[in-house]
C-alpha cells in the first residue's frame, strides 16, 4: 500500500512538474524566418582586383556575408581610380562604425570619415556611395575641408573622377576660407 501510494505521488508530482516546466518556459523565436550569413569574418581585409592593379580594399573588424549584401562593422574602405585625364592616381578613404555593401551601392553610416589623397578630408553620420555613377553623397550634416577651405552643410554630393562638392538641395552651403600665407608688407 505505501508503495502504491509512492509511485502515484511520484506520477502526479513529474506530470505537474512537466506541465510548469512547458509553461513557464520561454519559447524560442523561429530562426526559419531570419535570415543567416553564409559567412562571417572577423578582422578581414578583402580585395578587388582588375588586371593591372588593386581597385578597391575593404578592411573590418567583423564582416557578415549574405546573398544580396555585406555587412561590415568598425570598417574601412579605401577605393581607387585615376582622374578624369587618366594621369593620377586618386585613392579615397571612407571609414564607418557600420557599413551595408550591396552591387550597386555602399552605406556608410556611425562616425563617417572620408579623406581624399588630393587633400579632401569630410565628416559626417551618414554617406552612400553609388558603384556605378560613382558619386558619394550625403543628406546629413556635415564637416568639409577642401584645399585649406572649410565647408559646412547638410546635403552634398561629391564626384568620383573630380572633387565637386555640390548641394543635393537649397540647403547652404557655408565655405570659410582659411588663409595660410600672409601678406608682405
Amino acid at each position: 500500500m505505501g508503495i502504491k501510494t509512492f509511485v502515484l505521488s511520484l506520477l502526479f508530482l513529474s506530470i505537474g512538474l512537466l506541465i510548469a516546466t512547458i509553461a513557464f518556459t520561454p519559447t524560442k523565436q523561429s530562426t526559419k524566418n531570419k535570415i543567416m550569413p553564409t559567412v562571417t569574418f572577423i578582422d578581414s581585409i578583402m580585395y578587388d582586383i582588375n588586371n593591372n592593379e588593386v581597385t578597391q580594399l575593404i578592411k573590418s573588424k567583423k564582416a557578415y556575408h549574405y546573398k544580396t549584401k555585406d555587412e561590415l562593422y568598425n570598417a574601412t574602405v579605401i577605393l581607387k581610380t585615376k582622374d578624369e585625364n587618366k594621369s593620377k592616381l586618386i585613392s579615397d578613404t571612407i571609414s564607418a562604425k557600420f557599413i551595408e555593401i550591396t552591387k550597386n551601392n555602399i552605406k556608410f553610416r556611425g562616425d563617417v570619415n572620408y579623406n581624399r589623397s588630393t587633400g579632401t578630408t569630410l565628416q559626417s553620420q551618414a554617406l552612400d556611395y553609388d558603384r556605378i555613377a560613382k558619386h558619394l553623397t550625403g543628406n546629413k550634416k556635415f564637416i568639409a575641408f577642401y584645399n585649406g577651405n572649410k565647408l559646412k552643410g547638410n546635403s552634398l554630393l561629391i564626384s568620383k573622377e573630380k572633387t565637386i562638392f555640390k548641394s543635393n538641395d537649397n540647403t547652404p552651403v557655408k565655405l570659410d576660407i582659411i588663409m595660410n600665407k600672409k601678406r608682405k608688407k
